[in-house]
């Protein structure tokens, strides 16, 4: 979206996607809203044209995630929103046409926990009786937080590089990582070895939770309390006591 006159034209918008016919816009960027952001990382101001990129544009304050969310039937049933730590809704989407289609919304949060609520107006979520429907987070290929049979409301937590607990194991000088700590639903898992399992244990031995080949694990419905936690490498094994 542009305006101006013989050739002098400014860009307003840039269009994301629209009907399969381009017969309108549908979903758009607002161009004016990240000028600031256009300009730090081209070294271009809005307005003047030309100009010659940052040969060295910093490093971004956030985190990229690709929020995929594909529809059942009844696409305008759906409506969702993320928030942060304070409730403030950082993004959103609503009014869909895209029957039995999937779309990715790109977002860059700042290092935080946020929540991420989507809402079905008829109440049959997006799996399974009118299609096969989910939405995901999805974070340098993993996925954070997702769901899909729902009813009326689901409620997923996600952190981005926040409440990190790190430490090394001597033997071997394994590396690791896991947040949210405390965690609500979604538990993630990162050492410098591929994972194979995890799993979570009550203090008196008993397995309430399990994950094969994954770095993240489940834990919405356990109780709040202390529970060991079991992570299997290709060539080792942890046991992380809280």
């Amino acid at each position: 979206l542009v305006i101006g006159s013989k050739g002098n034209y400014t860009l307003l918008g840039i269009v994301s996607h629209g009907s399969p016919q381009c017969l309108s816009p549908g979903y758009y960027g607002n161009v004016a809203k990240f000028a600031n952001r256009i300009q730090q990382v081209t070294g271009t101001a809005p307005g003047t044209g030309g100009g010659n990129p940052n040969p060295n544009p910093p490093t971004p304050d956030c985190t990229d995630i690709d929020f995929r969310l594909k529809f059942d039937n009844y696409p305008e049933d759906i409506s969702w929103n993320i928030k942060n730590a304070s409730g403030q809704i950082v993004a959103s989407g609503k009014d869909y046409d895209q029957r039995g289609r999937e779309i990715s919304v790109k977002e860059c949060l700042p290092s935080g926990c946020y929540t991420i609520e989507m809402n079905d107006s008829y109440g049959d979520g997006l799996c399974c009786q009118y299609g096969q429907g989910y939405y995901r987070v999805i974070v340098n290929g993993r996925t954070l937080a997702e769901d899909a049979s729902f009813g009326s409301r689901s409620r997923k937590e996600f952190c981005l590089n926040s409440n990190r607990i790190g430490s090394t194991r001597s033997a071997g000088d394994l590396e690791f990582a896991i947040w949210p700590i405390p965690a609500e639903s979604i538990l993630n898992v990162q050492m410098d070895e591929e994972i194979t399992s995890l799993k979570v244990v009550t203090l008196k031995g008993e397995t309430v939770a399990t994950q094969e080949g994954q770095n993240f694990i489940n834990i919405e419905n356990l109780a709040s309390g202390a529970y060991i936690l079991v992570v299997n490498g290709i060539k080792s094994e942890m046991f992380l006591k809280k």
